[in-house]
This record gives C-alpha cells, sequence and structure tokens, in this order.
C-alpha cells in the first residue's frame, strides 16, 4: 500500500524532467519556472481543497470501514496502548544505529544522484535533453520499485528486502562511477531507479 502511494512521486519525476528541459531550451529557465511554480501551487492548492481533516466528517473509520462499533469495545480499543520499544528504548538498541547509519550513507549518496545526474551527463558531452531523459528513466524504474519491491519484502520478508536493495544500489553506484556511454547511464538509471524506490519510497515498516 505504500508503495502505491509513494509511486506517485516517481510519475511526476517520469514526466517533468522532459518537460522541464523542453521549456529551459524552448523558452529559457526564467520562463520555466514561472511555468512549473503556477503547476507545483496549482498542485498543491486543488488536492487540499479535498482532504478532509478526519474520517469521521465522512462517516467512516480510519481505514475507510463504515462498521459501527458497541461503545464498550470503542472504549476498550481507545484505552489499549500500542506495543513496541519507544523512541527513548529504540535509541538504545545496535539496530537502530545500524539502520541509521545505513539510511545516512545510502541517503546522501542516492540525494546527490538525483541532484547531479542531469549535470553529470551533460559533463560527459551529451545534451541537457538526455540529462532529463535518464533522470526520468531513474525515477520512472524507482516506481516499479517501490510497488515491485514491496512485494518481494512481503514474500521474503523486510530483512530480506532490505539486503537485496542496498547490495543492488552498492553495486550500481559503483557502476555509475565509469558509466560514460549513454546507454550505460540509462543502465545506471533503470537499476538504481529500481533498487532506490524500495528503501527511498515504501520504506521497511
Amino acid at each position: 500500500m505504500i508503495g502505491i502511494v509513494q509511486a506517485g512521486v516517481s510519475v511526476g519525476g517520469l514526466i517533468f524532467p522532459p518537460f522541464a528541459a523542453w521549456l529551459i531550451l524552448s523558452y529559457g529557465w526564467r520562463f520555466a519556472y514561472i511555468i512549473l511554480g503556477i503547476i507545483t501551487v496549482a498542485g498543491i492548492i486543488i488536492p487540499g481543497l479535498f482532504l478532509r481533516r478526519d474520517p469521521r466528517d465522512l462517516g467512516q473509520l480510519p481505514d475507510g470501514a463504515s462498521i459501527v462499533m458497541a461503545p464498550g469495545l470503542h472504549r476498550e480499543n481507545q484505552n489499549s496502548q500500542a506495543t513496541g520499544l519507544s523512541l527513548g528504548e529504540a535509541i538504545r538498541t545496535r539496530h537502530f544505529w545500524m539502520m541509521a547509519g545505513i539510511y545516512s550513507s545510502f541517503g546522501f549518496c542516492g540525494a546527490t544522484f538525483i541532484a547531479h545526474i542531469a549535470a553529470h551527463v551533460q559533463d560527459l558531452g551529451f545534451s541537457l535533453a538526455d540529462g532529463a531523459n535518464v533522470l526520468a528513466v531513474l525515477t520512472g524504474s524507482s516506481m516499479i520499485g517501490r510497488i515491485g519491491m514491496g512485494r518481494v519484502g512481503d514474500m521474503i520478508g523486510n530483512r530480506g528486502a532490505l539486503i537485496l536493495s542496498f547490495g543492488i544500489t552498492t553495486v550500481i553506484l559503483a557502476y555509475g562511477l565509469v558509466a560514460a556511454g549513454l546507454w550505460e547511464l540509462y543502465v545506471f538509471g533503470v537499476v538504481f531507479g529500481f533498487a532506490w524506490g524500495r528503501y527511498g519510497g515504501s520504506g521497511f515498516r
């Protein structure tokens, strides 16, 4: 479910880099900023008008259910406490700091590539449109990773999916350092996006 929701981020990443490149090449970066700003404002305000603060405003429960619970059961659920570790307990565990370190390291690398991949493609001698297309392929393949690897996690468990995702990311980041041809950059975008979409989008909750 989380992967499907997060896939919407990749849809924007698939569409807007080529669109932004076309705007810049055709009308200049100033006009492109104005158009993208208008789209952004409209994309925030218009969907926000359809949001509801509470499911009870629509006569529903949090997951869309409309079953009316007995008063006693309702009070029992309200008084029940969630199980698990508190934040203070979690930060005293070895697993917490291991995951924090992994996410920090890979998150830094992922954010670096996302921000600079288009410029890197141009530095290798290719056009702005090529750089935008590589970025679009990367974010588009992350949409598949967000959904597909979520299903893999359901089958082999989150720990196995975590190892698989970070293992693929490690190898493809090393490959990206030596990729020089345009087709090699597209390969990097497809594989990196798929693996990055899993740990960067749907998470391991």
